[in-house]
């Protein structure tokens, strides 16, 4: 069966045509703000407190009791030492307490090297009394044992060479130790037990150092000059005589049974 074929109108749309709307002109006003001025407002000045800070240790305080053993030991240490260089010095100086005096230890000297053996020997007297009196009554630390320090030194070098190191052999025994007990003392300073700390006198730096510095040179130059006047072998003492007593040794061992 054939469908037969139906034909569609064409419909034709108008055309709309748009009217023409002008939008008028409208003009803003200007509008002028106005100048405001700021005022000038002077901040006031304050002044911050000074605040000082509390001192915090952080070392652990010793205790009370522990402070005075230390002080108590630096006093028997300084008693001992300085008392028995000041003898020293006495017997070398005036003859005291078993001495030769300046005449008998000059002579020792002079046959040590150490030249002229007088002055020498009253030097060594100076160092050893007026060190020794400063250490015992802790004074002016550490100028007393800068100047025993300082007679160890030439002791130990001339009068001990070449024997050993201990005493019985005539070794240097003896010097080296007073040189560290006054080492340890001019370190670590006299104590509150003492002049330096009663009387509030501290040594300033600059003055140890010239001290420590001239005594370390008198000390090299009298070392230096004895080992160039008397060798080794040269530095037996001059045997005793009835007007030159034999020196007495500064230790002696008991005997054995």
């Amino acid at each position: 069966m054939q469908i037969p074929r139906m034909q569609i109108p064409r419909i034709q749309i108008p055309q709309l045509q748009m009217p023409d709307i002008q939008m008028p002109d409208v003009q803003l006003p200007h509008v002028q703000m106005p100048h405001v001025e700021m005022p000038h407002v002077e901040m006031p000045h304050v002044e911050m407190p000074h605040v000082e800070m509390p001192h915090v240790q952080l070392t652990r305080k010793q205790p009370r009791s522990t402070r005075w053993r230390g002080d108590l030991g630096r006093l028997a240490a300084r008693l001992t030492v300085g008392g028995y260089l000041a003898g020293h010095g006495s017997q070398k100086l005036f003859g005291a307490l078993g001495g030769h005096g300046p005449d008998g230890t000059g002579k020792m000297f002079h046959n040590l090297g150490l030249r002229p053996g007088r002055e020498m020997a009253e030097l060594a007297g100076v160092a050893e009394l007026g060190g020794g009196l400063l250490t015992a009554l802790g004074l002016a630390n550490p100028i007393g044992p800068i100047a025993i320090g300082s007679a160890m030194v030439v002791a130990a070098a001339t009068a001990h060479r070449g024997k050993g190191i201990f005493n019985q052999t005539g070794g240097p025994e003896l010097p080296v130790t007073d040189l560290a007990a006054v080492a340890m003392l001019g370190l670590a300073g006299p104590g509150a037990i003492s002049l330096d700390h009663l009387l509030g006198i501290r040594v300033p730096k600059s003055v140890t150092i010239v001290v420590l510095a001239g005594a370390t040179a008198a000390a090299a130059a009298s070392v230096v000059r004895a080992w160039s006047e008397a060798p080794p072998e040269e530095q037996a003492p001059a045997p005793a005589t009835s007007e030159e007593p034999e020196a007495i040794p500064a230790h002696r061992e008991p005997a054995m049974a």
